[in-house]
């Protein structure tokens, strides 16, 4: 029995290990780039702010026109070129990266139903669960980035790690899997009660399939995040673009510490 509730821990820990990680990491995109993001952006329908870390403010509209600090600089058609390209790369790029996680999350949801619903049966209760949290989760993050006045937020405020939103985030996945594993503890022991009181004392079966159910999360989370792989690419490429077009405008004075986007590595 010992052994048996070892296997049952260990398949819960990987059943619910999807929740712990960021869904981007899970799901693609730190295995083609591990990027930083080092400043708060805010995007409008015709004007992107950038806030620095030193208390700079950068406005660039579509045609390049640019301000710092409220007053327009004066830009050769080089700079005008860049700054154009930043910021239409900019506007590309936000929308692309909350379809990815939210398609990121949809994977999660497909994988982990799977499985829960061979283990415990169709529309179990763990189910339901999942995917309410899941579908909080996703609103929250679009709540977040998308604001009343139809602009878009996207930043470390958001996406760093001691961010307020990346902290909320964590708060509540540790609790949505604290609930799940108490929930699946329980569901268990009574699938192991029902075998037991049928006579089928040998629960041997069932340790067995307990084992598979932990491969069998693992290829559902291989094929499906397969599904969104070109999309992590495609943002990795996006990104990629943005970083080299800050370190060209970097070398103008004026744009010295533009550092929203910090590329540190590509596979």
């Amino acid at each position: 029995m010992k052994a048996m509730l070892t296997t049952i821990l260990a398949v819960l820990a990987l059943i619910l290990s999807p929740f712990t990680k960021a869904e981007a990491h899970e799901y693609g995109v730190s295995e083609q780039c591990d990027v930083n993001i080092n400043a708060e952006l805010n995007v409008a329908e015709d004007l992107m702010t950038i806030t620095l870390d030193n208390g700079d403010i950068l406005k660039i509209n579509a045609q390049g026109d640019t301000w710092k600090n409220g007053s327009q600089l004066s830009l050769n058609s080089a700079q005008r070129s860049l700054t154009q390209q930043y910021y239409s790369d900019i506007k590309a790029l936000v929308p692309d990266a909350i379809e990815l996680a939210s398609d990121a999350i949809a994977v999660t949801n497909t994988a982990l139903t799977k499985v829960l619903n061979g283990l415990f049966g169709e529309n179990n209760s763990m189910v339901q669960s999942l995917s309410e949290t899941l579908s909080e989760i996703e609103t929250e993050l679009r709540d977040a980035i998308y604001q009343p006045d139809g602009s878009m937020q996207f930043g470390k405020a958001i996406f760093a790690e001691e961010g307020s939103f990346s902290k909320s985030l964590n708060t509540k996945i540790d609790s949505a899997v604290e609930e799940l594993m108490a929930e699946a503890m329980g569901q268990m022991f009574v699938v192991i009660g029902k075998a037991m009181m049928s006579g089928d004392t040998d629960l041997a079966d069932f340790e067995t399939r307990m084992e598979n159910l932990g491969e069998e999360l693992e290829q559902e989370i291989e094929v499906e995040s397969a599904k969104i792989e070109s999309s992590a690419k495609r943002l990795c490429d996006s990104l990629e673009v943005i970083d080299n077009t800050e370190n060209a405008l970097q070398k103008y004075s004026d744009f010295s510490k533009l550092d929203l986007v910090k590329l540190n590595q590509r596979t």
